[in-house]
């Protein structure tokens, strides 16, 4: 079983999605990771993106959008005979190389997905911590806290 996401883990991956990090500087932060850190972060991601509910054509489009459709981990992902939320996480298992791509899929597909989540809700009817202001430096203390 993959270890738990530290607070400030979930924190920088969420503020990715209210585009407080670019995707290069994500990529920078988890090349720092050793390998099995690599995965455990994938894997949660995967969860977090699942969470989401993700369509499959925001799930295209951010492969799209990397310009990796044939890669391996686009290919798992894209696969219409397999649901992504059912075996997405298979990508965990691929070769470290391919762990950045199915990295960068996931935070995109988490951006669109919880955006368009996030759009559709009335304001002030959500009380998930990782739709807040994540830029708000008191708010993160809290959280830590």
């Amino acid at each position: 079983m993959a270890r738990h996401l530290t607070i400030d883990e979930q924190i920088i991956l969420n503020q990715f999605s209210q585009d407080l990090f670019t995707l290069e500087e994500m990529d920078c932060w988890f090349e720092k990771y050793n390998l099995q850190n690599k995965r455990e972060i994938v894997i949660n991601l995967f969860f977090m993106v699942v969470q989401a509910h993700p369509t499959f054509s925001e799930i295209e489009e951010s492969a799209k959008s990397i310009k990796k459709l044939k890669s391996p981990a686009a290919v798992k992902f894209l696969n219409r005979g397999k649901p992504f939320e059912k075996y997405g996480y298979e990508v965990c298992n691929l070769p470290e190389n391919e762990l950045l791509i199915a990295f960068e899929i996931l935070l995109l597909t988490l951006k669109k997905a919880d955006g368009r989540r996030k759009a559709q809700e009335k304001p002030d009817a959500c009380n998930h911590w990782w739709h807040k202001d994540l830029s708000n430096e008191n708010y993160l203390q809290k959280l830590r806290e």
